[in-house]
């Protein structure tokens, strides 16, 4: 999928806010004010995130929500312990995070 990306455009230049399509621009309009100072890797990891979240049925889309429903519902201590975890997972570290 991210080949298919990086091919369609999606994450090649990591667009400025004014080049992503109006779609994007709607459904991502929360980042906008934000969105042409942010990194380019959280830009692409957004990008690559939204891309998935349109392919998902409704079935895949209601278990995300309940996840994330779930993960709000932890003390912010929990949280930012997972937060971490999953940032040493993306940077290749082997480590086992705990399920909320």
């Amino acid at each position: 999928m991210v080949t298919t990306l990086l091919f369609s455009g999606v994450l090649s230049a990591q667009p400025q806010w004014q080049e992503l399509s109006p779609a994007q621009r709607q459904e991502l309009q929360r980042y906008a004010e934000r969105w042409d100072q942010m990194p380019a890797d959280k830009r692409e990891r957004i990008l690559r995130n939204h891309a998935r979240w349109q392919n998902m049925s409704p079935e895949e889309k209601q278990r995300a929500r309940a996840k994330w429903d779930k993960f709000r519902a932890l003390p912010e201590a929990q949280r930012e312990a997972l937060r971490d975890c999953y940032r040493r997972k993306r940077k290749g570290e082997e480590v086992e995070c705990p399920r909320p």
